[in-house]
C-alpha cells in the first residue's frame, strides 16, 4: 500500500515465518528481515563464541558508539588493502565489500576495487563516499 502511494519509498518488512518471504516480495518490499532466521543464526553464533550476541546488539543499535554502514567507494584503480589503510587513517574498520549485491568478507589484499563496490564498514559516523 505504501509503495502504491509513493514508489520511491524504500520499504523494510519484518516477518517471523520464512514462508511469508515470497508474499512480501510480491507485495513490493525492498528488503525482508526474517526474525526467526536471524535469531536462530545468532543463537548458533553465541553457542560457538559466547559474547557474540553483545557485539551484534551494539552494532545494530542506534544507541551506542559505532554501527555498520555500506558506503560508496571512488577506487581510482586501488586494491582492497588501500581501502583498509584508508580506514586505519580515518578511524574506520573495513570488514568487507558489497559487489554485485553479494557480501564479500575478508577479500584478499590484492583484490582490485571496482567503481560499483560498496565498503562494509564499522564507524562512529557514516562517511558520504570513500575517496581513495
Amino acid at each position: 500500500m505504501i509503495k502504491a502511494m509513493n514508489p520511491s519509498i524504500r520499504t523494510v518488512v519484518e516477518i517471523i515465518e520464512p514462508q511469508k518471504n515470497n508474499s512480501m516480495r510480491l507485495a513490493g518490499a525492498d528488503s525482508i528481515i526474517c526474525s526467526a532466521e536471524f535469531s536462530s543464526n545468532l543463537a548458533i553464533q553465541e553457542l560457538q563464541d559466547p559474547g557474540v550476541k553483545d557485539i551484534f546488539y551494539k552494532l545494530t543499535s542506534n544507541l551506542v558508539d559505532s554501527q555498520v554502514y555500506l558506503v560508496s567507494i571512488q577506487p581510482n584503480q586501488k586494491q582492497f588493502k588501500d581501502l583498509v589503510l584508508w580506514g586505519l587513517d580515518h578511524k574506520v574498520t573495513i570488514i568487507g565489500l558489497i559487489r554485485d549485491k553479494e557480501a564479500l568478507f575478508n577479500p584478499t589484499s590484492q583484490m582490485e576495487l571496482e567503481a560499483s563496490d560498496q565498503a562494509v564498514i564499522i564507524s562512529e559516523k557514516r562517511p558520504d563516499t570513500i575517496f581513495l
